[in-house]
């Protein structure tokens, strides 16, 4: 099974791409229609992939779990590959929009800088985005990340303004501050404690 939180390892490890890019190679535009719907168009520019490609992202097939499949695309007058669908919420809240990967390696040196542009409804705001490169929200609480390459996915949820954002991220962040003051604390004890004479 494959986990949706699954991405190259070279995301992880590899530094934010400015947001600021004039034309990305992937870019990735999600306007949501409701809490629990979005439309989604992924427009890759000809030049990051080859000449006859085939395309897979993750899809979510019942019991079998998440599972590679093939995506469906068109072609503009320019060459761009484009790929429309529509996204639903899970029963748990989450809306999680597969990236179209190509199914083979592209050339070395190939510009993969990849955007995505969310935009929840009126009157509710996006929280714990993945990938967390999220740079700051836009007048309408829209978000806007930027990566080095594209992911496997994106995921976030979308809750009302006036709700609170306290999520899973914010938990842990949290858990690990407490445990790095504890440490901290114990450490400046053991150090500041007056040694203990050594026995005769």
């Amino acid at each position: 099974m494959i986990r949706p939180l699954l991405v190259g390892p070279i995301l992880l490890l590899a530094p934010a791409v400015p947001a600021a890019a004039d034309s990305p190679a992937v870019e990735t535009t999600v306007r949501m229609s409701g809490p629990e719907r979005a439309l989604v168009e992924t427009r890759i520019r000809s030049a990051a992939i080859s000449r006859s490609p085939a395309f897979h992202g993750l899809s979510r097939s019942g019991a079998a779990g998440w599972r590679r499949a093939e995506m469906a695309f068109e072609r503009d007058a320019a060459g761009t590959v484009v790929f429309r669908g529509e996204a639903a919420a899970d029963p748990d809240g989450w809306l999680r929009i597969p990236i179209p990967l190509p199914d083979s390696s592209p050339s070395p040196g190939t510009d993969l800088s990849f955007r995505a542009t969310i935009t929840p409804p009126i009157g509710y705001r996006i929280a714990d985005p993945f990938p967390a490169r999220a740079g700051p929200e836009n007048s309408g609480g829209e978000i806007a990340m930027a990566l080095p390459a594209p992911p496997s996915l994106l995921r976030f949820r979308v809750i009302p303004d006036g709700a609170s954002g306290f999520g899973l991220p914010v938990i842990v962040d949290g858990i690990v501050v407490l445990l790095l003051l504890g440490l901290a604390a114990f450490g400046a004890l053991r150090f500041f404690r007056p040694g203990v004479p050594a026995s005769l």
